[in-house]
């Protein structure tokens, strides 16, 4: 008798060379007659294929040939198969950053190996915020934003039900809906570069990733205090000039 058991990561996660190392010795702990193959896709959406953990480790991942996603199984056999990726979603910029499939042979392993991996899982989880923040994509942005539109056009209450769009006026709305849509959608390749879902923490990638947080950091005090001013105009016009 043998169990087929997957599950999924959904949060935002730092894999970094501490939790990689357990990984590994939790897979040889249950499996200590099985290879263990770790390969990679990079940036470049070429691939390689490490041939221990410390080649993995020691591997500079930087620029074009940094690391995107990393699978951790078994080879050939279908024992394991731990997969580091951004799984593609609709209206998210990803629904799922690790995917998990191992096969045992008794229900009490099942259950020990899943909730040590999990255990594993919830130490390399980003902030719940990030989580939230690295999920928005411009499929979910852009909704919302012709959702405004659609009642700003037609439930608007000066705007009479039965009026008539000229020609001008309509060229004027769909020029103002693709413009929308091109900024959106380059605000949603900056973003999804401020907030990766899965940073592996090695090599070159750290700097980067730390200098990313700078800019994300300055961005977010950039924003707080251009609501603040915002806020104190707006009061001292009211209040103060009448």
């Amino acid at each position: 008798m043998k169990f087929n058991i997957a599950f999924e990561e959904k949060c935002a996660i730092a894999l970094h060379e501490k939790m990689i190392s357990k990984i590994i010795v939790l897979l040889n702990q249950y499996y200590p007659n099985v290879n263990t193959s770790i390969s990679a896709t990079l940036n470049n959406k070429n691939s390689v294929q490490f041939n221990d953990l410390k080649e993995l480790l020691t591997y500079d991942n930087s620029g074009d040939y940094r690391i995107e996603t990393l699978n951790i199984d078994s080879g050939c056999k279908n024992n394991f198969s731990i997969k580091f990726k951004s799984s593609m979603s609709i209206f998210l910029a990803y629904s799922s950053t690790v995917s998990v499939s191992f096969c045992m042979e008794t229900k009490d392993d099942c259950v020990t190996f899943k909730a040590r991996l999990k255990e594993i899982f919830r130490e390399i989880r980003l902030p719940f915020y990030y989580t939230i923040l690295s999920k928005i994509s411009s499929a979910s942005t852009f909704l919302p934003a012709m959702a405004l539109c659609w009642l700003y056009l037609y439930i608007q209450p000066n705007v009479a039900k039965n009026s008539s769009i000229s020609l001008p006026t309509f060229t004027l709305i769909i020029l103002i809906i693709i413009s929308a849509i091109a900024f959106i959608s380059g605000i949603g390749r900056i973003w999804s570069t401020l907030f990766l879902p899965i940073h592996f923490l090695w090599g070159d990638e750290v700097i980067r990733l730390e200098k990313i947080a700078k800019i994300r950091s300055n961005v977010f005090w950039v924003v707080i205090i251009g609501i603040i001013v915002g806020i104190v105009a707006a009061i001292f016009s009211r209040y103060i000039i009448g």
